[in-house]
């Protein structure tokens, strides 16, 4: 490898690319006995996606992919791609996922939860 092409490659990955998208930025809340979660996730192919509970974990998983551009010379990549996986420990546990909504590149989880069981 060149000197030339190793410059390249650290010009390119400083500049932000990044193989894919380990803990995608989320908010959680609180309201009325239901925990909230809106995951920022834009582009995702909803098949991908899975959302899974154990106890007080709730996982959030999936795989973004990259469009195929055959024979493309990247000048810039800033987007996310590959697996992506969200580990959230909440404060109480998980009774039922009571729904899943993708809308714009967001992903809302509700779930209902036992605020007996907070600790």
């Amino acid at each position: 490898m060149s000197i030339k092409s190793i410059i390249e490659l650290v010009n390119f990955t400083i500049s932000g690319r990044l193989d894919s998208i380990e803990e995608p930025p989320c908010d959680v809340y609180v309201f009325h006995n239901k925990i909230f979660v809106e995951t920022e996730l834009p582009g995702l192919d909803k098949d991908s996606l899975s959302i899974k509970t154990l106890g007080d974990i709730l996982v959030i998983s999936g795989i973004k992919r990259r469009s195929n551009v055959k024979h493309a010379r990247y000048l810039r990549a800033e987007r996310f791609f590959g697996a992506f996986k969200k580990t959230i420990k909440l404060p109480f546990y998980i009774n039922d996922i009571l729904k899943v909504h993708y809308d714009r590149g967001i992903v809302n989880v509700v779930c209902s939860i036992n605020e007996k069981e907070v600790y």
